[in-house]
């Protein structure tokens, strides 16, 4: 199980805005069909390729389990190796500021040598959580670099 929580500079809004649109984005990627915002809530469902634990590209499902704008997304991956639970938890503070909660939990149908699977579940969590805090600055920074961009617009249209 990997958790890790970060102070974004970002409204609860904002930041599950760019959640929506990157699975609106996705789910259209993967299906070939037109998703709208509206599609998305809890059983929402598709099928896509996305890499094995052993980097091999196979079919998974993705599956909304909890869609609560702007404070929950919960979607879980089924594969033939297992599931992947990912989980963004969004805490307002104050005004465009939020804590966010990203969770992930893999629960593999294999197994290993006891010790070696600590081993690997240990380095497996160090780089999830690294991939985690990554994830959740880029996402801040797109916000922000979105909000930019639409103000400079607005000031052309202004000239």
């Amino acid at each position: 199980m990997v958790e890790v929580s970060e102070i974004l500079s970002v409204s609860a809004d904002d930041f599950f805005d760019a959640i929506t649109e990157s699975v609106v984005y996705d789910a259209c990627q993967a299906t070939g069909k037109n998703i709208r915002k509206s599609h998305l809530k809890k059983g929402f469902s598709y099928s896509k390729k996305i890499k094995n634990s052993f980097g091999k590209k196979e079919d998974s499902k993705v599956i909304i389990q909890e869609f609560e704008p702007p404070l929950i997304y919960k979607v879980k991956f089924e594969g033939s190796t297992g599931y992947d639970i990912m989980t963004y938890k969004i805490e307002l503070l104050e005004d465009e500021k939020i804590t966010v909660t990203y969770s992930e939990d893999f629960i593999s149908e294999f197994t290993i040598g006891r010790k070696n699977s600590k081993i690997i579940e240990k380095l497996n969590v160090t780089r999830a959580q690294r991939r985690a805090k990554k994830l959740l600055k880029n996402i801040e920074n797109y916000i922000h670099n979105n909000k930019q961009n639409i103000e400079d617009r607005q000031e052309e249209m202004e000239l």
